[in-house]
């Protein structure tokens, strides 16, 4: 019999850790004596359900839905009987995560604007103006001066800075560039070019020694707002962070400023109104820009990052025998991107993004495995460690964290086994990462499959964008186990309805029975450097550090190698590559040409979707191994 028909047969003792509320606190989830009641479909079915719901409100960072989910999960663990007092005698590993920027002290974030003899206007926060968090935390006084779109492009013999001393000033910059989205464009042959990205204009305001940034709405973005709300169309203002973060080195203050109080500033000191000098600047190509005379101005900004504490949630089968101090990891993330924002890939939408495959399926697979492991009958065997990492969305910082404060040594830890989306089983096709990271692991998935009988699609590489790539790197041997990507990937629509139940069944059967081969082999997974995967293929040029997956048309990127090239110019998981200098990236074979023409140490600009945003990556490559 194998060890799933022997598991399937015993009950489970209860144990509950202090601190982890009751069952019954958490609505479908069975109680303990029904744990082994249920078939594995109707457990895995639950489990996604309170995972996935519109009550967890999409378990994105620093919410009450996660905190909600690793209680879940917690318990659970402790119901099977695991050891769970790990961390002062909790499961909850903590970490700390950056999650933003926020206003700090309102009464310090202000903008006061002085002209001559009249009387000071004092804008309101909020609602004629925001501080932006790609700027920094100061106070600046000084003159203002208008410098139009804030573009220095020689190449397009462009240069709203010309003829203009702007050092010491605080310079009033419109988003966007020139004929945004015309075909007649100087910039460049695909509008927005590089020249209308927010952190473009803030290096040329710094490089031009300006002292301060104010940042008003173009005339395209205001009249699409204005068809909202005639009130917002007047004083539409940019929110905190919807310019993005900027740089760590961020220097000056920057603030957005309605458009009404800009258009009243220029209409006064260059004879103009701001609608007028859009329009001349797009009809000949030729910068307005101009000190406003006599006009000066104080902004003020108070900001500071909000960093929020969130939890892997670990248990221990412990081991037995000879074996007992190794340790077999099985893992899976159970955070995922909350109401929208950052990682949603749809843009502007405020819902729930209930990820139902990302990852609640890989989290409920982990649950089941540990009960089907949770027996300890084999007299000797390694201990089983079960880990629900956070932050995963966030760039891998759960388990980052984890290889980092390992609960039990890395050195003895001889493999890592990781689920991430595993609930859209789709033509019987499973993808199985990391089968060359150890002699063993490919004959053992081989024969293994000889009872599932899934369609293979074998990846040696231990890279990859999830979990088991912190191990990896690491030298743990690893095995990661995905369904592959779908159109509803970080979107709303990633629901419960969409999980194929009968495959996942299958899915952590599979699991369940590979890891109780590792924790029982006398012989310890003997570790291999592998190359990186599909989606970084060998390449005669330079090397980039990313790996790439085609994604609705689009060359995104799934995975990028730490300390790389990628990482350095700062590209992230999830960011669309859609330019490489002036070549449009529509295919994985169209970044390895580019690559292929470069060598080491050249620079290579990227232009990149991230969001709602486009921006610039400036990549200095690697020399290919």
């Amino acid at each position: 019999m194998n060890i799933l028909s022997r598991l399937a047969t015993v009950v489970a003792c209860v144990c509950f850790t202090p601190a982890i509320g009751r069952p019954e606190e958490f609505k479908g989830n069975p109680k303990p004596s029904e744990l082994h009641e249920l078939s594995s479909v109707e457990r895995l079915d639950r489990d996604i359900r309170f995972l996935a719901s519109d009550e967890r409100g999409g378990r994105g960072i620093g919410t009450d839905g996660l905190k909600e989910s690793g209680d879940f999960i917690a318990q659970r663990f402790a119901e099977l009987g695991l050891r769970t007092a790990l961390f002062d005698d909790q499961p909850f590993q903590s970490l700390t995560v950056d999650t933003g920027t926020e206003i700090d002290d309102p009464t310090k974030n202000a903008v006061r604007i002085t002209s001559g003899t009249n009387e000071a206007l004092d804008l309101r926060l909020g609602e004629t103006f925001n501080p932006l968090a790609i700027g920094a935390s100061g106070i600046a006084t000084a003159p203002l001066a208008f410098v139009g779109y804030g573009i220095t492009a020689p190449q397009a013999n462009y240069d709203d800075y010309a003829g203009l001393d702007v050092r010491g000033k605080i310079v009033i910059v419109l988003r966007k560039e020139p004929r945004v989205g015309q075909p007649n464009n100087p910039l460049g042959e695909r509008s927005p070019t590089a020249a209308a990205y927010f952190s473009t204009k803030m290096l040329a305001a710094k490089t031009h020694g300006a002292a301060g940034v104010m940042i008003v709405n173009d005339r395209q973005t205001a009249d699409q707002i204005q068809k909202t709300s005639e009130q917002l169309g007047k004083h539409a203002i940019l929110q905190l962070d919807e310019a993005g973060r900027g740089e760590a080195e961020k220097t000056i203050p920057v603030v957005s400023v309605s458009r009404q109080i800009i258009d009243s500033l220029l209409t006064q000191s260059l004879g103009a109104s701001l609608d007028e000098i859009e329009r001349s600047i797009d009809a000949d190509f030729r910068p307005r820009s101009g000190m406003l005379g006599g006009v000066s101005a104080t902004i003020q900004t108070d900001l500071k990052s909000v960093d929020v504490t969130e939890r892997n949630v670990i248990a221990e089968l412990p081991g037995r025998g000879n074996l007992a101090e190794e340790t077999v990891v099985v893992g899976a993330h159970y955070d995922h991107v909350g109401m929208g924002g950052i990682g949603s890939l749809a843009p502007g939408t405020v819902a729930v993004h209930n990820g139902a495959d990302d990852n609640a399926s890989g989290t409920a697979a982990l649950l089941e495995i540990a009960r089907k492991l949770s027996i300890p009958e084999d007299p000797n065997r390694r201990r089983i460690v079960f880990i629900a990492f956070t932050a995963e969305e966030r760039g891998l910082l759960g388990s980052a964290h984890y290889v980092r404060n390992a609960r039990f040594g890395l050195e003895q830890t001889v493999a890592m086994l990781n689920l991430d989306m595993v609930g859209r089983l789709k033509g019987n096709v499973l993808s199985v990462y990391g089968t060359g990271t150890a002699d063993e692991f490919d004959g053992m998935i081989q024969r293994l499959n000889q009872t599932y009988q899934f369609d293979l699609d074998i990846d040696p590489s231990g890279y990859g964008p999830s979990d088991h790539q912190s191990f990896y790197e690491k030298n743990v041997p690893v095995l990661h186990f995905f369904t592959g990507l779908h159109n509803d990937y970080h979107r709303p629509s990633d629901d419960f309805d969409k999980i194929n139940l009968n495959g996942l069944a299958r899915i952590t059967d599979m699991v369940s029975e590979a890891a109780h081969q590792i924790a029982i082999d006398p012989q310890r997974p003997q570790f291999q450097s592998t190359s990186r995967g599909k989606g970084i293929r060998k390449q005669k040029g330079a090397y980039l550090g990313v790996q790439l997956q085609m994604f609705e048309d689009r060359v995104q990127v799934t995975a990028v190698v730490p300390e790389g090239p990628a990482a350095q110019a700062g590209l992230q998981v999830g960011d669309i590559l859609s330019r490489a200098g002036e070549k449009s990236l529509d295919s994985i074979d169209s970044v390895l040409n580019e690559l292929s023409k470069r060598a080491g140490g050249e620079q290579l600009s990227f232009e990149v979707i991230r969001g709602e945003q486009v921006v610039r990556a400036e990549v200095t490559l690697g020399e290919k191994k």
